[in-house]
């Protein structure tokens, strides 16, 4: 049986920067940002995650798709602010042939007990397409819920972005 999990970009090769671009572009986004967010991860205010399934048959793991931590956005402090123990969900991507497996779902859950074992992150937030029911859908099913009034109609979502938080629970061990 396959193993899910994450891996971060702590010290990303050329070929994994790379990587990041392409699944960029296949799930319909351009990849102009993604030399910024490895200089924001130098600065350990995000980390940039694939989502990868392995194989206990198979040496090499298969990347499935792709998802980051904001742990500090300094234009938007209510999304994403370490003084408040407050990160950011962006990015999430699987790849369309692995979707509708639970991979999107285990990596949002993954992901939020790396922030509260590794950051003490206590609130978890994110921006979504409100023109999105399906989007929607899926956060408010993993706990997620609007907290403030949504931004105006953007290019990529007639309805603007919603804007969702969860409160996360420590792991207990």
């Amino acid at each position: 049986m396959s193993t899910f999990s994450l891996r971060a970009l702590n010290d990303p090769n050329p070929a994994e920067i790379q990587l990041y671009k392409e699944l960029r572009l296949q799930c319909g986004w351009d990849d102009d940002l993604v030399d910024h967010w490895f200089e924001q991860a130098s600065k350990h205010i995000r980390v940039n995650l694939l989502c990868e399934l392995q194989d206990p048959n198979q040496m090499e793991s298969q990347v499935v798709g792709m998802i980051a931590l904001v742990l500090q956005d300094d234009d938007d402090v209510q999304m994403a602010d370490v003084s408040t123990k407050t990160a950011m969900i962006k990015s999430l991507f699987i790849k369309p042939e692995y979707q509708g497996r639970g991979y999107g779902k285990e990596s949002i859950r993954l992901l939020e007990d790396f922030a509260v074992k590794q950051y003490g992150i206590e609130t978890m937030t994110l921006e979504t397409s409100a023109s999105s029911k399906k989007n929607m859908a899926f956060y408010i099913k993993l706990g997620y819920a609007e907290f403030r009034e949504r931004s105006p109609p953007l290019p990529w979502s007639k309805l603007g972005a919603a804007y969702m938080s969860k409160k996360l629970i420590p792991p207990t061990e």
